[in-house]
């Protein structure tokens, strides 16, 4: 049984030590774009969809999913303070586009090595995605990464669904 408990992050060189699935590591582990990984996975089946995006005080919060026809293989949700949309107004021009695409097209955008944490069933963003999948409660991987652009982070979390991967479904 994994040992690392909730909301505790890990970084890369851990993440063999508790996630034996190399399957799912693999996944967890990609260095490029989530989106053209699912896509070249998925093929003719891949599905993308923004679920929602909301612009508050706050700052922006946006939540989308990958599908596998109509399997859910990653629900991922991004944070953007207030201070980055007014940094970097051309944020809230994403829609309905993938966000990783977008950052990759701009200039200046680097990305802080991803960090993992195994949520437990009652971690709200996990519990969400269960419910989206129509899954029984179980603890579900996540990774975390900071995007920075001048000076500014903003926050993506995917939770990444037992059927990732997988051609056929569960």
């Amino acid at each position: 049984m994994n040992d690392i408990g909730a909301n505790r992050w890990i970084d890369a060189a851990q993440l063999a030590e508790h996630c034996e699935d190399a399957r799912l590591r693999s996944w967890l582990l990609t260095p490029g774009l989530m989106t053209e990984r699912i896509r070249a996975a998925c093929g003719e089946r891949f599905r993308f969809r923004l679920r929602s995006q909301t612009v508050a005080a706050e700052g922006l919060e946006r939540e989308i999913e990958f599908r596998h026809g109509h399997e859910l293989w990653l629900l991922a949700r991004t944070r953007v303070p207030r201070v980055m949309l007014d940094a970097e107004p051309w944020l809230l021009e994403l829609d309905a586009k993938p966000l990783g695409g977008t950052l990759a097209a701009h200039a200046g955008v680097r990305r802080a090595p991803p960090d993992f944490s195994l949520a437990s069933p009652d971690d709200p963003l996990a519990r969400h995605a269960l419910a989206i999948a129509a899954l029984a409660p179980q603890c579900l991987w996540q990774r975390r990464t900071r995007f920075v652009i001048n000076d500014h982070a903003m926050i993506l979390i995917e939770v990444f669904l037992p059927a990732i991967g997988r051609e056929e479904p569960l």
